[in-house]
């Protein structure tokens, strides 16, 4: 019947649907943002502290390879045969050492186990090795 105040009355609810629609974006975003702030914190807090992570790197060798495998900066491998590991770490490219950790290094000599490490485990591994690669090199 009055067809001019009907249209005002649509305006204002697609507003407050615009409004609103503001606010959860506002709320996405503040979460976002959030979510950014802890990962790079976590990132920076994990990153903050090498001697940790090559620490960590160290028991990962001892545990897993350390029974056949030298994992000092010198000194020979308890099994003859097996390459002392700093060894390995200036052989292979690192990013051909680091996919064969993660997926299982296969070796020709039977008793050596096909370990496929973690992610987290790699990354303290290669922290380790190349700690050993720096105290080794030259001034």
């Amino acid at each position: 019947m009055f067809p001019h105040r009907s249209r005002p009355a649509r305006r204002r609810c697609t507003f407050a649907r615009a409004r609103l629609g503001r606010g959860e974006g506002l709320v996405h975003a503040a979460l976002a943002i959030a979510t950014a702030i802890v990962v790079c914190h976590t990132t920076a807090a994990h990153a903050a502290d090498p001697s940790t992570l090559a620490a960590r790197g160290k028991a990962v060798l001892e545990t897993n390879c350390g029974r056949c495998h030298a994992i000092e900066a010198a000194g020979d491998s308890p099994l003859e045969t097996a390459p002392p590991m700093r060894d390995i770490y200036t052989k292979f490219p690192v990013r051909e050492l680091e996919e064969e950790l993660k997926e299982g290094k296969v070796s020709r000599h039977r008793e050596m186990p096909q370990i496929a490490f973690s992610d987290e485990d790699v990354e303290a591994i290669l922290a380790y090795l190349y700690g050993l690669a720096l105290e080794r090199a030259p001034p």
